[in-house]
């Protein structure tokens, strides 16, 4: 790999990072994994379509020339890019959700040299602080729905949950257990 192409890719990723970064801090999206996928996937696909069909038939004449990149090159900067992309989206969770034991860890340094009572660790972290988010992350996803006071499984969720089964299958892992 040529030393330009790592750094188009790392621009083209930072490009991604950066709208992210605007978007989550002007309207932080409902739906977190489309908006992940839209900014990361789908926006960087769009610039190969403008630089073949506007930039190359408008523009180049004016401007006396285009930078030239060869398919292999193309392929290149966008399978780094989406490699790149792919790690981010797939720890955006991770990063997103509150972590339970850095919280504790943050609880439990406040408290100082003495240290803070079991029972109370337990308390501070309810069902509102861990379970009520992951629901609601749920809901907004798409991939659990609420009715009254039930929560079901969409298709989509189920879908997922099939692929998760399957992968869990695959490692020898048991259904349901972590």
């Amino acid at each position: 790999m040529t030393p330009y192409i790592f750094l188009i890719s790392l621009i083209l990723f930072a490009a991604c990072f950066t709208a992210h970064v605007i978007v989550w801090r002007v309207r932080y999206p409902k739906n977190r994994p489309k908006a992940l996928f839209l900014t990361f996937a789908v926006a960087p696909a769009v610039i190969p379509v403008f630089f073949y069909a506007v930039y190359l038939p408008f523009i180049a004449p004016i401007t006396g020339g285009a930078p030239y990149f060869t398919v292999y090159e193309f392929l290149s900067v966008y399978l780094l890019h989406y490699s790149i992309s792919l790690a981010y989206i797939l720890s955006y969770p991770a990063i997103e959700a509150v972590s339970p034991t850095l919280a504790i860890s943050l609880l439990v340094g406040k408290a100082g040299a003495d240290g803070l009572e079991y029972d109370d660790i337990l308390l501070t972290f309810g069902d509102d602080f861990l379970l009520k988010p992951r629901i609601q992350d749920l809901l907004d996803a798409g991939l659990a729905e609420k009715t009254g006071n039930y929560i079901s499984i969409t298709n989509r969720g189920k879908r997922l949950a099939w692929c998760f089964i399957q992968i869990r299958r695959l490692l020898g892992l048991p259904a349901g257990k972590g």
